[in-house]
C-alpha cells in the first residue's frame, strides 16, 4: 500500500466515523460492509508484512554468508558481520520497508477496533442526543 493509497484509507475512515445526527442510521447500516472492506485490506496488508519479513530473513542469510565466506577480509565475530549486514543498502531498504508496512498494520488493526466499537459509540451519541434534548 502506498502513503496516498493509506492516507485515502484514513480520510475515508475519518469520514464515515464522523457522527451526526443525520448520518448515524446509516453508519450503522454500512458499518458490516465497511468492516469487512478494511478486514480484507488487513489481510493483504498482513502477508505483505510477514512476505517482508521472511525476506528480511533471507537476505541476512545471503549477507551474513557472503561476509563470512566471500570477501577478501576477515570478519572473526558475529558483531562484525552484524555489523556489516546493517550497513548493506538493500537491508536498509528492506527495513525501512518493514517499518512501514508495521505502521499500516498498526493502522488497519486501529480502525477494525474502532469499527467492532461503532455500534456502542452510535448507542453513546443517541443518548447524548436525547440528554440534549431534554428526553
Amino acid at each position: 500500500m502506498t502513503q496516498e493509497e493509506l492516507l485515502l484509507l484514513q480520510k475515508s475512515l475519518d469520514e464515515f466515523l464522523t457522527l451526526t445526527s443525520s448520518n448515524a442510521e446509516g453508519i450503522s447500516l454500512k458499518m458490516p460492509l465497511k468492516y469487512s472492506k478494511y478486514l480484507a485490506v488487513y489481510l493483504e496488508e498482513l502477508e505483505v508484512y510477514k512476505n517482508l519479513l521472511a525476506d528480511k530473513e533471507k537476505l541476512f542469510g545471503q549477507l551474513f554468508h557472503h561476509f563470512k565466506f566471500e570477501v577478501d577480509f576477515k570478519l572473526d565475530t558475529l558483531r562484525e558481520i552484524e555489523a556489516k549486514i546493517s550497513s548493506d543498502d538493500r537491508f536498509n531498504a528492506l527495513l525501512k520497508s518493514i517499518n512501514y508496512q508495521e505502521k499500516v498494520i498498526k493502522f488497519l488493526e486501529k480502525s477494525l477496533e474502532n469499527l467492532k466499537n461503532i455500534p456502542f459509540t452510535i448507542k453513546n451519541f443517541i443518548e447524548i442526543m436525547k440528554f440534549k434534548n431534554g428526553c
